[in-house]
């Protein structure tokens, strides 16, 4: 079938002559930073593989090297907005804490 003419944004896909909607912003900005964000797993991977291994991380040494790491990247993604998503991920988990144990929470 021809779609190009009746459907606007929609292609043919590479998955079972699916159609892809090609105008989705967030998709297409998804699939355009899909190499680099590839890259950058493995790049996690091998690091994180690579400490555990020359140090003998076990799980809570794992979790501060994962920590360390993603703030290290969330600082190159976000510069100096970085402590404005610190603060609001810090406010949701004492919110968390604080209501905890109350019954509607």
């Amino acid at each position: 079938y021809d779609y190009n003419g009746k459907l606007w944004g929609l292609r043919p896909g590479w998955l079972s002559n699916r159609l892809n909607d090609v105008s989705d912003a967030q998709w297409r900005n998804f699939r355009g930073n899909l190499p680099i964000l590839t890259v950058v797993f493995g790049a996690f991977t091998l690091i994180a593989a690579t400490l555990r291994k020359v140090y003998h991380l076990k799980a809570r040494g794992m979790s501060i090297v994962w920590l360390l790491i993603s703030v290290i990247y969330l600082v190159y993604l976000h510069g100096a907005c970085i402590f404005f998503i610190l603060s609001i991920a810090s406010v949701n988990y004492l919110l968390v804490k604080m209501f905890a144990t109350t019954k509607y929470f």
